[in-house]
């Protein structure tokens, strides 16, 4: 029994708030402690485990001595009840002694461990809890709970579930509860204790004593159950054949299995017919009233009886398989399965494994030839060889090959040798009957194995008449290519004097700058070309050549090279120089090939080119001569004119000649001397050239080759004999070339024609020489077979379109072709035409061209994408033009509308992006599916969108024309402020509590009638009276605001009127708390822009001298230096500079925005002054070669001021660095070229996504986000 502090109170003065909280902050109160009173008239009071007495005279509180205890105030507590559960079978009882606390620390919170021996298993827990004191029916003390923790070596093994909490307000509860119904020991425990469960002062501090725990062991119940197998003896059969099964049946449970016996069934497969049954003594056939089998259900029954634990029988079911209807093998199946009473009532089964067996049914059949081939077929060397015959058949009892190959296997090959045309036949034996297969081998003569290459050359005085085929695609280069492109384009003609060469397949080239001949391999045709602008050569095939041969044009000076360049340098417009050969049409700039050329064939190439610009000067006369310069035969004869000038408007040659070209060659008559004067004007100024030619008397005499003809001179496809037929003056030797040799000086002789061929007769007199004469015959070609490929040109628009869309089908056959049909009710046709008309199913239609005996059928399909089934799933576009025929710089607005597409791209004829959603967050892009852009462009242009979903897409065209231009300016507003979270926090919703003062001010009267309420019950119903504490101090929420501006990095693309959306930003948006950061703009005005190469240019030069720009460097270098004659010298005085002024980092110096501004004012001598701000192209800068490099240091320092400008330009850069590599035409400078040469594609479309994803996520800057960014780049690339 404790000892009491007694405090006697005559008088109690009620103090209201003051009092209350005195005693909760100075500790006097402490219900905890069980403070209680006898009654509200006693003369005194006590409080268990206290120490103040208040005598009743005293007036004041005063602490009184032990033994000044007043006994009269003592009251018996009350007691800790026994254990309320009784002993029993199973059940272990664990007793505790201690009463355990929760705010007095780890140790006060814990009982005693009590031995128990409690074995691994399930057991019902149940816990009993007490707690009573005097005063306690006035007090509430929630969390009055424990939990029972068990033990074993020593650590903790498991821990039940908490007893509920007491009751409050009553003197003493007992609480005695289940706890846990299956609670499962995996090992042995040997000892118990009790925890407080809210362990700490700041959950409802108090005690509770645990009176004990009751574990009650949990017996496993006992179960029926069945356990079959089965197995058949033969895992193969044939029909007839008997099947035998064994089921065998086991109780593995621990219970009988019983209701009436076990019921065992097995249904037959549809392809056995049951036969017997035999089964152990334990087993009975059938179950109940139905009998063993029943056909109708194919169905056995027996009845097992009751089956205890472990007892087990065997069944054995034999089986005929049937005779099926069909040949081939199939399968038979079985499963038996058995149920009990006790399986929920003969409703759940046991069933046994499922066994197989696989029957074959053998028919006979007729042989089969499924192939018979020989390989090579046919042989062009006028020998033959040998051939692989190779054969396949089926179902033969004997084959054979006959031309003495005889009696072979069914299936197999043989060499054999072909020396002519023959077929061989392959005989196939079985079943009593034959089949047949040919196989034939054709042996021709070889052909010839000469090609001739003619090469055309067409210059075009305005560089936008060139054709840029390679790019766009173009017509195959025949004879008359050159002549149609010059026919229709007014500033082009065909030019002489120009050289080509050729080579093999090996031949390397001299590079699309080169000018002149190129030597190793290139062979040079047999002259230049003529006045038609035009030279050929000849070319025998043979190994070195290899699958093709390449040609080139042999540039001249004053000639635009085939490769861009900048204007006053070499072209103007962002067109080469061109070179194309026979069909393929692929631009290789400076060369292109004949691919796999064919003996006897003639190839045609064209080079195109134009003259470069240059400042106009006076005109110069080069040369002028005249060819032969004199003669000496009396009568004069044929002069070739030849001259050349420059930077002339009008060159014109006197003596009745006329006008004439810049650079040309005519012929004309001269009987006596005479001189030619060329008076070349340009540039307001003339200039004259002569040219004079002289008439003598002969002193000798020549040969002379007076006539040489065939008769006749055109042959059919095999040829025939031609007459050749001469006559010479003055010779003294005449020969004829190809096998002819020597002749006599006039005379005739046949001469048999197989192939196209020239005969040249040489006229030689005694001193040596020569007059040549020429004549050529032709073999006409022998003519193709009809096929779809040559003859046929059949096209329908559109493969995909919904039902009801309508297409047009095209068709174009050649003049050999005399009958052309369609199907699908279409019917004859002209040999050109179209027809447009609407489908409603996926249909196929066929063309079927006839030409005499010859028929070919070619088809082209149209697929239904959708219809009624519920929509179709391929996009849809259309593109229209605010108009179509504008004057230059006049705007115009494309506009596009699509459906179901994922992404919209719109580019120009030269492939120009001008709009895509590859630029946008996936969340954004649906916005921009439907949209608008203004363009000002300065030629004729057509303009391309594509609309794409997955692997579909939709193509459409528009076409605008203009008077001239090689630009287009897109017409744009670029915010550039950074879409990153955190930059700008305008409308963040708020995700605190800020109740306002007037909130405030009720929650603090609500606390105060509270504490009033509370010292009334304890102070003046009790009559207590403590000492007033100190007040507590105001607590004062700051208020906090947050906010968020989305922000956007777009051009200015203009969607379709959006509806107003409320509640953009999220309540659970992540955001920092920052000032906001105010974004940069830029209006649209008339910006100085330069050039890719320009930007390149400088970024190449600071490479070379270990500098690495940033985009807002080069900026402010081209904006302080725009119109400066000394930029250069400025530039190489800052690169110069910043590596004396500057610290390397990673080997590089790097120049941001304000380093190059202090450089430029010092190499400049003169402080900046303001200028409008140059506009460089997106992706200028060093930072793409940084990332790539690994240097995050110096691309840190690159970000500059405008770190998300940086960030584009770098993504910028990246992307055409992967495109190029992907084949297209991108300026890339040359660090970023060799600093990635090592990575792969994934690893640089890795650091693009790396970088366009710095908008996902939530920073507290701008610059945080970027540089995130880049080390995610980095990361990628490394």
């Amino acid at each position: 029994m404790n000892k009491k502090t007694i405090i006697k109170a005559s008088t109690l003065a009620v103090i209201g708030m003051v009092a209350t909280f005195a005693m909760f902050v100075a500790g006097s109160y402490d219900p905890y402690n069980e403070l209680s009173v006898l009654s509200t008239d006693s003369a005194c009071a006590s409080v268990s485990g206290g120490s103040a007495h208040v005598s009743s005279s005293e007036t004041a509180v005063g602490i009184i001595k032990w033994d000044e205890w007043d006994e009269n105030c003592y009251e018996e507590a009350p007691k800790v009840p026994s254990c309320p559960y009784p002993k029993k079978e199973n059940r272990t009882i664990v007793k505790f002694n201690d009463r355990i606390r929760s705010d007095k620390g780890y140790d006060r919170s814990v009982t005693d461990i009590e031995s128990v021996n409690l074995e691994a298993g399930t057991y019902q827990v149940f816990l009993a809890s007490w707690d009573g004191y005097i005063g306690r029916e006035s007090v509430t003390q929630p969390l009055e709970q424990w939990t029972a923790v068990l033990t074993g070596g020593g650590n903790n093994i498991a821990e039940t579930s908490a007893v509920s909490d007491i009751p409050d307000k009553v003197r003493e509860a007992l609480v005695k509860e289940k706890v846990e119904n299956e609670f499962v020991l995996t090992q042995s425990v040997n000892g118990v204790y009790a925890e407080h469960v809210y362990l700490g002062k700041d959950k409802s501090p108090n005690s509770v004593n645990p009176i004990c725990a009751v574990f009650d062991k949990v017996e496993d119940p006992k179960e029926c159950k069945l356990e079959l197998k089965k197995e058949v003896d033969k895992t193969s059969a044939k029909p007839g054949e008997v099947i035998e099964y064994t089921i065998k049946i086991k109780n593995v449970g621990t219970a009988d299995c019983t209701g009436g016996g076990v019921r065992i069934y097995d249904e037959l497969d549809r392809g056995l017919t049951f036969v017997n049954s035999t089964y152990t003594s334990n087993i009975n056939a059938g179950y109940g009233n139905d009998p063993l089998y029943t056909e109708r259900t194919r169905t056995l029954r027996w009845n097992g009886n009751t089956l205890n634990p472990g007892e087990e029988g065997t069944i054995v079911v034999q089986a005929k398989v049937s005779e099926p209807n069909s040949c081939g093998d199939y399968k038979v199946e079985n499963q038996a399965k058995a149920t009990a009473k006790e399986l929920n009532n003969f409703n759940d089964y046991a069933y046994s494994n499922k066994v197989k067996t696989d029957v074959n049914k053998t028919c006979a059949v007729d042989p089969v030839c499924k192939s018979f081939t020989a390989s090579p077929n046919s042989f062009n060397n006028g020998t033959g060889g040998t051939v692989k015959l190779t054969w396949d058949t089926e179902n033969t009892e004997s084959v054979s090959i006959d031309n003495g190959v005889g009696s072979v296997s069914e299936d197999g090959n043989i060499n054999v040798n072909v020396t002519d045309d023959i077929t061989y036949t392959l005989t196939a034996t079985g079943n009593g009957k034959s089949v047949t297969c040919p196989a034939s081998v054709t042996v021709t003569e070889p052909e010839p194995k000469e090609v001739k290459i003619i090469a055309d050359k067409v210059v075009c005085t305005e560089e936008a008449d060139l054709p840029n085929w390679g790019a766009a695609g173009g017509p195959d280069i025949t004879a008359n290519t050159a002549a149609n492109w010059v026919a229709t384009h007014s500033s082009c003609s065909l030019a002489s004097d120009w050289e080509f060469q050729w080579g093999p397949s090996s031949v390397s080239n001299p590079g699309d700058s080169f000018v002149g001949r190129a030597g190793s391999g290139w062979v040079n045709f047999g002259g230049s070309t003529n006045l038609n602008g035009r030279t050929s050569t000849e070319v025998t095939l043979n190994s070195s050549i290899g699958d093709r041969i390449w040609v080139r044009e042999v540039l001249k000076n004053g000639y635009i090279p085939f490769t861009y360049l900048t204007n006053n340098k070499s072209n103007v417009d962002n067109v080469t120089a061109e070179m194309y050969c026979h069909s393929d049409v692929k631009n290789y700039d400076n060369y292109d090939f004949i691919s796999n050329p064919v003996a006897g064939e003639t190839y045609h190439c064209i080079a195109f080119n134009s003259p470069v610009r240059i400042d106009t000067p006076d005109p110069v006369c080069k040369s002028f001569t005249a060819s032969p310069n004199s003669f000496n035969n009396g009568t004069g004869g044929t002069v070739k004119l030849t001259w050349d000038t420059e930077n002339t408007e009008s060159v014109s040659i006197d003596n009745g000649v006329g006008s004439v070209s810049e650079d040309g060659n005519i012929n004309v008559n001269v009987t006596d001397d005479i001189t030619y004067t060329l008076t070349a004007t340009g540039n307001g100024k003339s200039v004259t050239c002569p040219a004079s030619v002289t008439v003598t008397e002969p002193e000798n005499t020549l040969p002379e080759c007076v006539s040489f003809t065939a008769s006749p001179t055109a042959f059919g496809e095999n040829g025939g004999t031609s007459k050749l037929t001469w006559n010479t003056s003055r010779a003294t030797d005449v020969s004829i070339d190809n096998g002819i040799g020597k002749v006599s000086e006039d005379g005739s002789m046949d001469v048999s024609i197989t192939k196209n061929i020239t005969y040249t007769l040489t006229a030689k007199d005694a001193d040596g020489d020569t007059d040549q004469c020429r004549v050529s015959m032709t073999v006409e070609e022998k003519s193709e077979p009809l096929s779809c490929e040559s003859d046929v040109d059949f096209t329908i628009s559109d493969t995909k379109v919904d039902k009801g869309d309508s297409i047009t089908l095209d068709w174009n056959v050649s003049s050999r072709v005399t009958e052309v049909s369609i199907d699908q009710g279409i019917g004859s046709v002209a040999n050109t035409g179209n027809k447009t008309f609407s489908v409603d199913d996926d249909t196929t239609y066929t063309l079927t061209a006839k030409a005499g005996s010859e028929t070919v059928k070619c088809s082209v399909s149209v697929d239904m994408d959708g219809g009624g089934g519920g929509g179709s799933s391929s996009p849809r576009c259309e593109l229209e033009i605010s108009d179509r025929k504008i004057k230059r710089g006049e705007e115009i607005t494309i506009s596009w509308d699509t459906t179901r597409a994922t992404e919209v791209t719109l580019y120009d004829d030269k492939d120009k992006i001008l709009f895509t959603t590859n630029d946008y967050l996936n969340k954004d892009k649906e916005d921009y599916y439907d949209g608008s852009i203004e363009v000002k462009p300065t030629r004729d242009t057509e303009y391309t969108l594509i609309a794409e979903r997955g692997s579909k897409d939709k193509v459409c065209r528009v076409d605008v024309e203009v008077e001239d231009g090689t630009e287009i300016v897109i017409i744009e507003e670029r915010t550039q402020t950074p879409l990153v979270a955190g930059i700008s926090l305008t409308s963040v919703p708020y995700t605190g509590f800020d109740a306002g003062p007037l909130l405030t001010m009720l929650f603090y009267l609500v606390l105060m009638t509270w504490a009033l309420y509370i010292a009334y019950v304890i102070v003046v119903k009790k009559n207590m009276f403590v000492t007033a504490g100190n007040p507590i101090d105001k607590v004062t929420i700051a208020e906090s605001q947050e906010s968020i501006s989305p922000q956007s990095f777009v051009k200015a693309v203009t969607p379709p009127a959006p509806s107003v959306v409320k509640n953009v930003v999220p309540a659970n948006l992540p955001v920092k708390e920052t000032a906001s950061v105010v974004g940069y703009t830029q209006t649209v005005s008339t910006p100085t822009y330069v050039t890719e190469e320009a930007v390149k240019a400088i970024e190449d030069k600071a490479h070379i001298n270990g500098t690495l720009l940033s985009s807002d460097a080069i900026r402010e270098f081209l904006t302080l230096t725009q119109g400066s004659e000394d930029s250069e010298a400025v530039l190489d005085c800052v690169l110069s500079a910043a590596k004396v002024k500057f610290p390397m980092e990673d080997g590089w110096v790097v120049l941001n925005h304000d380093k190059m501004a202090s450089l430029c004012a010092e190499c400049m001598n003169e402080a900046p002054a303001t200028k409008a701000q140059v506009s460089i192209p997106t992706g200028s800068g060093s930072l793409a070669e940084s990332i790539v490099s690994g240097n995050i240091t110096a691309a840190y320092a690159l970000i500059g001021h405008r770190p998300m400008v940086a960030l584009a330009d770098a993504s910028a850069d990246l992307d055409a660095l992967y495109r190029a590599r992907k084949g297209e035409t991108n300026e890339v400078s040359n660090l970023l070229k060799s600093a990635s040469a090592t990575l792969t594609d994934e690893q640089i479309k890795d650091a693009i996504t790396a970088l366009t994803s710095a908008l996902d996520g939530t920073y507290g800057s701008e610059a945080e986000a970027v540089k995130m960014a880049i080390m995610k780049a980095v990361k990628a690339v490394a």
